[in-house]
């Protein structure tokens, strides 16, 4: 009778134990670094999905302004380079590991946002221009595309601080070594930088 009780005794303390390690892993933090890359990641494409969205309203702005500003044509051919470089960029996941390749994509954009803001100010030289409703409509797009990229870079610099903090403290640190070594910090947009477009 005695003999048939110890095994039930382990099968449920070994459940237990099992369950016990379960939870102790679970709250340790051994996911917090894959969820954190996947939130930097995610912040990111919202990033990106409204510079492209501001990159892509720049043809259009350029025919609405081209008839009327002949006389300033370092605008516009500074805003057609400005625009050729953002569209040439080469963008991957590992660029945002990568502080070059990063840099380098910030830069062009606040380059794109200057110019931008260069031509928008020509309407105050234009009346022609500043009446336009079709260039009104522009500007107002792109006002608000500029807004929620400084909504969108805010969110991925929390994202960012919050995974590269995880990497670089304990237990995360720990986790990474031993689990994610492939797995590096997240390049963010300088804070001397300002939002490109502002």
């Amino acid at each position: 009778m005695l003999a048939g009780n110890p095994p039930t005794y382990s099968v449920s303390r070994a459940l237990a134990t099992i369950l016990c390690l379960a939870t102790l892993t679970s709250a340790c933090g051994v996911n917090n670094i894959p969820s954190y890359d996947e939130a930097a990641n995610t912040a990111w494409n919202q990033v990106y999905r409204h510079y492209k969205q501001r990159a892509d309203l720049v043809p259009e702005l350029m025919t609405a302004v081209e008839g009327v500003v002949e006389q300033e044509p370092s605008a516009l051919t500074d805003l057609l380079a400005a625009h050729k470089t953002v569209t040439e960029l080469s963008i991957t996941p590992d660029m945002l590991s990568d502080q070059s390749s990063f840099a380098l994509f910030a830069n062009a954009q606040l380059a794109l946002g200057s110019t931008l803001n260069d031509v928008s100010a020509l309407s105050d030289a234009y009346l022609e221009l500043a009446s336009d409703q079709r260039f009104k409509s522009l500007l107002a797009q792109l006002e608000g595309i500029d807004n929620r990229i400084t909504v969108a870079r805010d969110d991925y610099l929390q994202a960012v601080h919050r995974y590269n903090t995880e990497l670089r403290t304990i237990p995360g640190r720990w986790w990474h070594s031993f689990m994610y070594p492939e797995m590096q910090a997240k390049q963010h947009f300088s804070a001397d930088q300002p939002d490109a477009g502002n």
